[in-house]
């Protein structure tokens, strides 16, 4: 088919406007996510508790590098940065935000699956990405139970 100039560099521009969008909501998600995981952490005695002597490091990053951030647990603390940090105990690189929400906010966790699509990289610990998964899961269960009734 033959498109107009016009048009094809309209689509073009839609299409980097929707990958900035995407990229940016990642972000922002991931953003989110930690904030009220830092949140629970100030205002819910038991997580805090069940945190209360872990240490850890996380960074989380996607494929383009756009996003790039550091959880660490330590002394009773959890502190969020982009700083870089010579060895976390994992990284985890993610393909796109959807694979990102998936992996962190799935009732039904398969870690093993999510990897064998390719749709997130880990290196290190997997006890400490499991450990992850709990802690972001935790603050937001009662809502993903909510979901997942309803659908």
């Amino acid at each position: 088919m033959f498109y107009p100039i016009g048009i094809l560099k309209h689509f073009i521009a839609k299409r980097a406007m929707a990958k900035s969008l995407k990229d940016e909501a990642t972000e922002d998600f991931l953003e989110i996510l930690l904030d009220l995981m830092k949140l629970t952490f100030l205002i819910d005695e038991g997580y805090r508790q069940d945190l209360k002597d872990f240490i850890g490091s996380y960074r989380f990053k996607d494929k383009d590098g756009k996003v790039n951030v550091l959880v660490k647990f330590h002394d009773g603390k959890m502190e969020i940065s982009e700083d870089p940090v010579p060895e976390p105990n994992v990284m985890v690189t993610f393909k796109d935000s959807n694979a990102l929400r998936r992996f962190l906010l799935s009732c039904k966790k398969d870690i093993l699956n999510v990897i064998l699509n390719n749709e997130i990289q880990v290196t290190g610990n997997f006890n400490y990405l499991y450990k992850f998964g709990f802690m972001a899961n935790h603050p937001i269960q009662p809502l993903l139970n909510l979901e997942n009734e309803l659908t």
